[in-house]
């Protein structure tokens, strides 16, 4: 029966040699420095084949222990000549590499600042009113009306956000509801918040969910509702002024930072993609085997 583990194994075995040899005829273009450095292979998996035939078959006679260590021997130039094919292609990259390696750390980078910038200036939007803890923002916007019902509302809002350790996820999800709720009219504002307030939730977590829309929706109709008032006829004394005209730089100069990031972010990932386009290129063609050559 070992006999025939024996045959099945040569025969895996020159296969697999076969077709490492097409590749490495074929895929690469040889040197005299490649062509060294592979005999160089082939010999020492040959003097390790010898070592390993003489200590499994201390007792065979010298041309069985040949060809034993002549299979031997193609199975550890197969594995010694991939790991040199698989080094070399890592060093004649190793350039290409690096920038896209250096690309995506700045790209992860801006994407971070990004999200930080979102955060930030969400939190300060709709729980800088409530007492909560303090976080970067990069924007302040004025909201006039009833002081005591919008801060109860932000307490609802700022309660549900730290709660379940979940502040960051939970503070996004209100940066869409917000932006959702902005781009409504005064009319769907409420229509909104009646269907909200008809909805009865089983669930513990999706009842606080519908408390806080309701409550963003009411900050927001009370905000539209001052600043209408304020339009229609209200005069701003000096200091408001001031205030107003104090926020307003910190308001663009925030927008236009972020967009600056944004268009670096895309700029940045079109050239790791170029990058990897390129290195997948040069992987794909017939490789050049030579120290002197990197990409």
């Amino acid at each position: 029966m070992w006999v025939f583990w024996v045959l099945v194994s040569l025969v895996v075995v020159a296969w697999g040699t076969a077709a490492w040899v097409q590749t490495l005829k074929t895929k690469f273009e040889h040197t005299s420095e490649s062509k060294l450095l592979l005999l160089v292979v082939a010999l020492i998996a040959l003097a390790l084949a010898w070592q390993t035939a003489r200590m499994f078959g201390p007792g065979w006679s010298v041309k069985v222990q040949a060809v034993a260590a002549l299979g031997v021997g193609t199975v550890y130039f197969d594995i010694l000549s991939i790991a040199l094919v698989s080094i070399w292609k890592a060093i004649l990259t190793l350039d290409i590499d690096e920038t896209i390696s250096g690309l995506e750390e700045e790209e992860e980078g801006l994407r971070r600042k990004l999200d930080s910038l979102r955060y930030g200036r969400f939190v300060g939007d709709v729980m800088g009113g409530a007492g909560g803890p303090v976080y970067p923002v990069t924007r302040v916007e004025k909201v006039e009306g009833p002081d005591e019902e919008i801060s109860r509302l932000r307490r609802i809002v700022n309660r549900w956000v730290e709660s379940a350790g979940m502040t960051r996820v939970r503070a996004l999800k209100l940066e869409s509801w917000k932006e959702e709720y902005a781009r409504m009219s005064l009319d769907e504002l409420v229509r909104e918040k009646r269907r909200l307030g008809e909805e009865r939730p089983t669930e513990q977590a999706f009842r606080e969910q519908t408390e806080v829309r309701i409550a963003l929706i009411e900050i927001e109709i009370l905000s539209r509702r001052a600043r209408r008032v304020d339009t229609e006829g209200a005069v701003s004394s000096p200091g408001d002024r001031s205030s107003a005209s104090s926020t307003r730089p910190l308001e663009g100069g925030g927008e236009e930072s972020e967009e600056q990031l944004r268009r670096r972010l895309e700029e940045v990932s079109r050239q790791v993609a170029r990058a990897r386009a390129e290195k997948e290129a040069f992987l794909r063609r017939k490789i050049r085997l030579s120290w002197r050559e990197r990409r």
